[in-house]
């Protein structure tokens, strides 16, 4: 965020008075922050491609080039959105169809970008078929998730879901604001690069969340990651959402500072100061890992425990082959303490020799496709951490998706972690504890169990 504090002034200087524009920057304080705080190269494309659209309203653009192409570089999905921003902004000086042909390209190019990454890497697994009918169904299903509440175990945090509902609702309200308030604006010629006429509802500042929100549309009735967990399947789609809420601050910015400007009286500042710095605030605990009634997070940082936990494992598997379930965290720990070691090598290509285990057909010759995975939860998407949730989220934890981990590496030993910080950690524990074998003692914020089974020898059919 305060990499593009300057940039909001400055474009919002080169539209609003300086008072409203000042005021107007304080937007940023409700921005939505999560795509924008998570450690990753989304949220760092993220903050490229809000830096292109402030960059193309100050009318710098050599800024807003480069950080388009920083965000391509930093997550080709994000950039591909900013490039477009750029090429149809600019356009739109001259030919507002060929601007809006752009914008459309810009936003087919997302799920084409997924159908060729599919055919160029044979290992992603991605079906592109268009299917309106299952992107309904996750939309309703979401939906009704996002509006529903349980009252078990309803603490003063899971307020928090409340916010999160209302939050958009209000950087919704302030973006409305901010164009209606633009007839006001009407800055003159040498003022704005684009010469835009704002009575109009169609110019340069709606183009990028719409292009987000088009590619979200698009994505979430083509793009199928099969590897995924259902609830997982829109995370694409809510990128790109997410993006078009962050593509939209120079109106939000407007809106907010237009409203501030005009208001009067110390009491309706009081009210509104009040409301503002608890929407900042709800914003800012938004952006933290949650683990509450009504919501399950994973994004909690490595700790201390966790490097303690994959050394653990390791002094007490030794040389035997193991798998672990657990949050992928503990992944990036083991990546930190072991490298990409150990690995397994697993049979990708589907094969109607289904009865063997993936790793007999990794290693008999009858797979064309090979690939190798860690024994900890890592990629997100990939097989280990599915097996993990699958494990985590059933009603009653059963050895079925721990089997079904061992299987898919060909090891005796799987190791399962539950860490303190899930809310219903001590049930689970306990829960896992009834069917583990075996349980490693004297650990940390967590609790490791293990798992033994004997040796899988296949035989072909």
């Amino acid at each position: 965020t305060l990499l593009v504090v300057p940039f909001a002034l400055h474009a919002l200087r080169a539209l609003l008075p300086a008072r409203t524009a000042v005021l107007g920057t304080l937007a940023l304080l409700i921005v939505p922050f999560l795509p924008l705080a998570v450690s990753t190269p989304q949220a760092l494309a993220n903050t490229f491609a809000l830096v292109v659209v402030l960059a193309l309203l100050a009318r710098d653009v050599p800024t807003a080039a480069l950080a388009a192409g920083a965000a391509l570089v930093s997550q080709p999905m994000t950039g591909i959105i900013a490039a477009a921003i750029v090429v149809a902004t600019l356009a739109w000086r001259w030919f507002r169809v060929a601007s809006i042909a752009v914008a459309i390209i810009g936003a087919a190019a997302i799920p084409l970008a997924f159908a060729i990454a599919s055919h160029v890497v044979p290992q992603i697994d991605v079906r592109v078929v268009f299917d309106p009918g299952s992107a309904a169904g996750r939309l309703t299903g979401a939906m009704r998730d996002a509006l529903t509440f349980t009252a078990v175990d309803f603490s003063t945090a899971d307020v928090l879901a409340i916010a999160r509902l209302l939050l958009p609702l209000f950087w919704i309200a302030l973006a409305i604001i901010g164009m209606l308030a633009r007839p006001s604006l009407q800055p003159d010629d040498n003022r704005s690069l684009f010469r835009a006429k704002w009575r109009t509802g169609n110019d340069v500042l709606g183009i990028g969340p719409c292009i987000a929100l088009v590619a979200a549309a698009l994505v979430a009735a083509t793009v199928t990651i099969p590897t995924q967990l259902g609830e997982e399947q829109s995370q694409f789609p809510l990128r790109l959402i997410q993006l078009a809420a962050l593509l939209a601050m120079p109106l939000a910015g407007i809106g907010l500072g237009t409203f501030l400007d005009r208001m009067r009286g110390t009491l309706p500042q009081l009210a509104t100061a009040v409301a503002f710095a608890v929407a900042a605030t709800f914003t800012l605990l938004l952006a933290y890992p949650r683990d509450d009634a009504q919501a399950r997070s994973g994004l909690w940082s490595v700790s201390a425990s966790d490097m303690v936990a994959v050394r653990a494992i390791a002094a007490d598997a030794r040389d035997a082959p193991y798998v672990v379930l657990a949050n992928q965290m503990l992944g990036a720990a083991a990546i930190q303490e072991f490298g990409f070691r150990p690995s397994h090598l697993v049979c990708t290509d589907p094969s109607p020799q289904s009865q063997i285990p993936d790793f007999a057909k990794a290693t008999s010759g009858m797979c064309n496709l090979k690939s190798e995975i860690l024994s900890f939860p890592l990629p997100a998407g990939g097989p280990i951490a599915r097996y993990f949730w699958e494990f985590v989220t059933a009603a009653t934890p059963s050895r079925e998706p721990v089997d079904a981990a061992m299987n898919l590496v060909g090891a005796n030993r799987a190791y399962v972690i539950i860490h303190d910080y899930w809310r219903n950690a001590a049930r689970l524990a306990e829960q896992t504890a009834a069917i583990a074998d075996g349980e490693l003692a004297s650990l940390p914020h967590l609790r490791l169990f293990r798992f033994e089974r004997a040796r899988i020898t296949p035989s072909p059919q």
